[in-house]
């Protein structure tokens, strides 16, 4: 479990310390501690699953760290969880020049999505079922253009299907 702090931005996570989600090595005398992920930067939203955590960061680039964020294509990611002095490695999504900035990220263990400020949706990582809505069923490691037929105002994951992306319009 993660969340942001109202006064600082940094997440703080507790719980099952699953391959680095909680951004730091596994302890289990440790991992009900409620305890900031001092190797990421402050935060605007945040998303945990079961083997990567992901939020925006202030900037709007999508940040993830866990040993699952091999699945959403991040920027020189290693098959572990690597952990550097400040606990875990943080690692950023492969956006392309002119991608808009982030302002919530959502995903699942497979796959993350990102909402821009003017409704677009980016998606990457495992694409099996279509869950990316690129048009293809094709896995990225790129963050491309979710084709939407109108501009969107939230995104919301259903977890445990690992393969839909559901959001809404806002026109609904």
């Amino acid at each position: 479990v993660c969340g942001i702090g109202s006064n600082d931005g940094l997440a703080r996570c507790w719980g099952h310390a699953h391959i680095g989600v909680l951004g730091r090595p596994s302890d289990p005398d440790r991992d009900s501690i409620v305890a900031p992920v001092l190797a990421a930067p402050p935060l605007r939203s945040i998303v945990a699953n079961q083997s990567v955590t992901c939020g925006a960061d202030l900037t709007g680039r999508a940040i993830c760290w866990g040993g699952g964020a091999r699945n959403r294509g991040m920027r020189a990611l290693p098959d572990t969880a690597a952990f550097g002095p400040g606990g875990l490695i943080p690692w950023y999504a492969r956006t392309r020049d002119g991608t808009p900035p982030f302002v919530v990220v959502n995903g699942d263990d497979n796959f993350t999505c990102g909402l821009t400020a003017n409704g677009e949706a980016y998606c990457w990582g495992q694409n099996g079922q279509g869950q990316l809505g690129i048009g293809t069923t094709e896995a990225t490691t790129d963050v491309h253009r979710v084709l939407a037929p109108a501009p969107l105002r939230a995104l919301h994951s259903v977890w445990n299907s690992q393969s839909q992306m559901c959001a809404v319009t806002t026109s609904d």
